[in-house]
């Protein structure tokens, strides 16, 4: 699992995973990487799954944790997922609602999610 966090357009960050996001053994890079990024507590985030082949109840866990702790500090904050033509799992997560529940809004494409999150 490949972790990167960068500033994209109109300040809105990109953190893209890439590989096997495999979260469960990861603990600790993914807590100093969840620190780290709360530092710079950017309103408008988009995490990218494109590139991620498998995504673990941990890497959810993570996404849902991630947003309810930046929505603490900064209320008017928003979260996109882009999940591209990402694995059947991934998909499955996303029919069910598991993201929906927790106010992070899905776009198939960075663009879309650009655009969406630009305008508020």
């Amino acid at each position: 699992m490949n972790m990167n966090l960068r500033e994209g357009i109109s300040g809105i960050y990109v953190l893209t995973f890439s590989g096997e996001c495999i979260f469960a053994n990861k603990q600790r890079q993914v807590d100093n990487f969840l620190a780290e990024a709360l530092e710079i507590l950017p309103k408008r985030l988009i995490v990218d799954l494109t590139s991620c082949s498998l995504l673990d109840s941990s890497g959810i866990g993570f996404l849902i944790a991630y947003h309810n702790k930046l929505k603490e500090k900064q209320p008017e904050a928003r979260i996109a997922v882009v999940i591209g033509q990402s694995n059947y799992l991934i998909r499955k997560l996303i029919n069910l609602g598991v993201f929906n529940r927790s106010g992070i809004e899905i776009f198939k494409s960075i663009s879309e999610a650009e655009f969406s999150l630009s305008k508020g």
